[in-house]
């Protein structure tokens, strides 16, 4: 518990560093965040070409020239956006529930994912074919404990979705406030950005986060079928 509040603790401390520093340098902060991305991709392309590990080095090698260009074309576009990023940093620091906002989401997600986890592990518990389920009462099978997985699976990537794209809109209709009236910031911004999204945008966040969710679902069930293949290729060599 110390060690966690340890971490926890340096985590906002270099946060806060890191939006300061944004805020004081915005220019300057993506400049050298565009070269260390090329830095670092030049990097493990050679390193990938030190290793003899071709396709790697080949991959990284394609993602550093397609960075270099990227961030030569963005040149011209730097000012604007550093204006932009100080701007926001601006309101975000003027307008605080920004950051309670996401601090509540960032709880909510956390609380999720450990009901998530401890449901994954009941489902093996409770569903496993074994002796114990036999004494149960039985009902246990492998396709029940699949079919569970993918159910649980697919309902996690959708509600942290849904959770992600609702604590963005929110915070949108807070610098949306802002944009419209700047020198006169409604009372009850956050509330109303919080509303809006949880009624009138709630079907629009309900099934752009189900197009989103289908889309990594089924990402993930390639990993999985690929991993399996390179196992069977192992266990067959």
């Amino acid at each position: 518990m110390i060690l966690f509040g340890c971490v926890l603790a340096v985590a906002v401390v270099f946060s806060y560093a890191y939006v300061w520093l944004a805020r004081i340098f915005p220019k300057q902060f993506i400049w050298v965040t565009g070269i260390l991305n090329i830095v670092f991709a030049v990097g493990t392309a050679a390193f990938y070409f030190w290793r003899r590990y071709w396709s790697a080095a080949i991959v990284f090698t394609i993602f550093a020239v397609f960075l270099i260009f990227a961030f030569y074309t963005w040149i011209s576009r730097i000012p604007f956006s550093a204006l932009m990023l100080k701007t926001s940093i601006t309101v975000s620091k003027k307008y605080g529930h920004v950051y309670l906002v996401s601090f509540i989401g960032g709880l909510i997600a956390a609380a999720f994912g450990a009901w998530y986890s401890v449901t994954l592990v009941a489902v093996y518990t409770r569903w496993e074919p074994s002796p114990s389920c036999n004494a149960a009462g039985g009902g246990c099978s492998k396709g029940k404990v699949i079919g569970l997985i993918v159910f649980i699976t697919f309902a996690m990537y959708w509600i942290s979705e849904w959770l992600k794209n609702t604590i963005h809109v929110t915070i949108s209709g807070v610098y949306g406030a802002w944009y419209f009236s700047p020198h006169n910031f409604p009372r009850g911004a956050t509330r109303g950005a919080a509303k809006r999204a949880l009624t009138y945008s709630f079907g629009s966040i309900s099934f752009g986060s189900l197009i989103v969710a289908i889309i990594q679902f089924l990402r993930q069930l390639c990993s999985v079928a690929r991993s399996e293949a390179a196992q069977e290729g192992a266990l067959g060599a």
